[in-house]
C-alpha cells in the first residue's frame, strides 16, 4: 500500500466531491494525507485521511471571484507563490509515493515537478478541452475580447509566473495552468455528456460523475414537511451567498406559494433582517442539502458545479442565478441540455420570479432533460471508479 498526499482548494465545491474518493482509497488500503484549511478538518478526518492545515491560504476576494476571470487567474497565481514553500515542506515531511492535487491548485503542480512526484489532477469543475480543433469565430473573438479587457491582469499574472519559475527552477506557469493543471491522469467529477466537448478528451481524463458524500445528520431540520411534488429549494452556495435583497425578493414572490419553500442563506446572513417568514417558508443558515434535494420539485441555485451535480443526480430541475464567470458557464450548459432555465440577471422582480417558478414546475420537458442528465451521472461510476483509476495509475508506475 502507498502513501498519497492530496492538496485541495479549500472551498466546499472543491473539497466535497474529493472526500468520497479519499474514503474509497483509504478503504482500499492507501494512507492519505489531505491538506485544506481548519474548517475542513472534521470532514477530512471523517473520510479517513490524516489532516494537514494550510497556514498561508487566503481565499481570493469577492471581486476576484465574481469579476474578470483573468483577475482570478492573477489572484490564484499570487496564492500559489505563497503556498509553494509551505506545500514543499509538508510533502517532504509526509514523503508520499504520489500526489493528487486540485485542478486549480497550481502549488500542487509546481511541487510535484520540483519533487519529481507522480501526480494526478482532481477536477471538480469543467475540464478545459485539449482538442486540436480550430476554434469557431465566436470562440476566437471571445478569447480576444477577454484578453484585451483583462490586459492589466495578464501583465500581473506574467510577472508572478516568471517569479515562480525563477524561485523554484521550473518553467513559468501559463494562464491555462491556473484552470487546467493537466496531469497524466485527470479525475473529472462530471459525466462526459455534461462536459462541454466531452468527446474531444483523451483517455487521460476519467469522467467519473458526481462523487456524493453520505447524507449528513439533518438535526432538527423538518424533512417530514417536504413534498417532492411541490417543495422549492433556494440556495446561493457557500462562497457568494451574501445577497439579502435576493432572498427578500424570493420571499415576496413566494409568499402565497402552495407548497414548502426552503432557503439556505448562509451563516453571514441575519435571517431576522429578511422580515417575517410565512409558515410555509424555512430559512436557515445551512440545510442538509442532499436530503432536501431528494424531496425537492425545483431548485433555485447559483449554478455552482457541486449544487448542480447534486440536483441533477436526483432529477431536480433548476432555475439558475449564477454569481460568477464559472457559474455562468455551468448555467449555459444546463440550459443547452434542457435541464434548467436562467433567471434574468437584471430586472428580476417578484412577479417574473414567480412566473419562472410556475412555468418550470409545469414543464415536462425540463423534468425529462434532468432525468437524462441524471442517468449519465449515475452511470459514470462515482468514487469507486475514481479510486480504481488512481490505483491503476499507481500500478502502472510500480508504486
Amino acid at each position: 500500500m502507498s502513501r498519497v498526499a492530496f492538496l485541495s482548494v479549500p472551498a466546499y465545491g472543491h473539497v466535497n466531491p474529493s472526500l468520497p474518493v479519499v474514503t474509497e482509497l483509504v478503504r482500499r488500503g492507501e494512507t492519505v494525507f489531505y491538506t485544506a484549511t481548519e474548517e475542513f478538518r472534521p470532514h477530512v478526518e471523517e473520510a479517513g485521511a490524516s489532516f494537514r492545515a494550510y497556514r498561508g491560504f487566503q481565499m481570493p476576494d469577492e471581486a476576484s471571484l465574481t469579476g474578470h476571470p483573468l483577475r482570478l487567474a492573477a489572484a490564484m497565481a499570487r496564492m500559489a507563490q505563497t503556498l509553494i514553500p509551505e506545500v514543499l515542506d509538508l510533502l517532504r515531511q509526509d514523503r508520499p509515493d504520489y500526489l493528487i492535487h486540485d485542478g486549480m491548485n497550481l502549488a500542487g503542480k509546481v511541487a510535484a515537478r520540483v519533487l519529481d512526484l507522480p501526480a494526478i489532477a482532481s477536477i471538480p469543475i469543467f475540464a478545459m478541452s485539449t482538442s486540436n480543433r480550430r476554434p469557431t469565430w465566436g470562440e476566437l473573438s471571445g478569447m480576444i475580447r477577454l484578453s484585451l479587457t483583462g490586459l492589466p491582469h495578464v501583465v500581473r499574472f506574467q510577472r508572478l509566473a516568471a517569479a515562480i519559475g525563477r524561485s523554484f527552477d521550473v518553467p513559468p506557469p501559463s494562464l491555462t495552468d491556473i484552470f487546467n493543471n493537466r496531469q497524466a491522469l485527470n479525475i473529472v467529477y462530471t459525466s462526459r455528456e455534461f462536459q462541454p466537448a466531452g468527446d474531444t478528451f483523451d483517455d487521460s481524463y476519467r469522467f467519473v460523475g458526481p462523487c456524493l458524500r453520505p447524507d449528513p445528520d439533518p438535526g432538527d431540520f423538518p424533512l417530514d414537511r417536504l413534498d417532492r411534488q411541490s417543495t422549492l429549494y433556494i440556495s446561493l452556495g457557500t462562497l457568494l451567498y451574501r445577497r439579502p435583497g435576493f432572498y427578500r425578493l424570493c420571499l415576496e414572490a413566494l409568499r402565497d406559494y402552495p407548497g414548502t419553500v426552503v432557503m439556505s442563506v448562509g451563516r453571514a446572513t441575519d435571517i431576522e433582517t429578511l422580515g417575517p417568514l410565512p409558515d410555509h417558508v424555512f430559512a436557515r443558515p445551512h440545510v442538509p442539502q442532499i436530503p432536501v434535494l431528494r424531496r425537492t420539485a425545483l431548485f433555485i441555485t447559483h449554478a455552482g458545479m457541486n449544487s448542480v451535480h447534486e440536483a441533477l443526480y436526483h432529477d431536480v430541475p433548476l432555475l439558475l442565478f449564477p454569481q460568477s464567470y464559472e457559474q455562468n458557464d455551468v448555467a449555459d450548459r444546463v440550459v443547452a441540455l434542457g435541464a434548467g432555465r436562467r433567471l434574468p440577471e437584471r430586472d428580476l422582480t417578484p412577479d417574473s420570479l414567480r412566473a419562472a417558478v410556475d412555468a418550470a414546475l409545469a414543464d415536462p420537458d425540463l423534468r425529462l432533460g434532468c432525468h437524462r442528465l441524471g442517468e449519465t451521472f449515475r452511470a459514470a461510476g462515482g468514487a469507486p471508479a475514481a479510486a480504481a483509476a488512481i490505483l491503476a495509475f499507481k500500478a502502472q508506475r510500480g508504486l
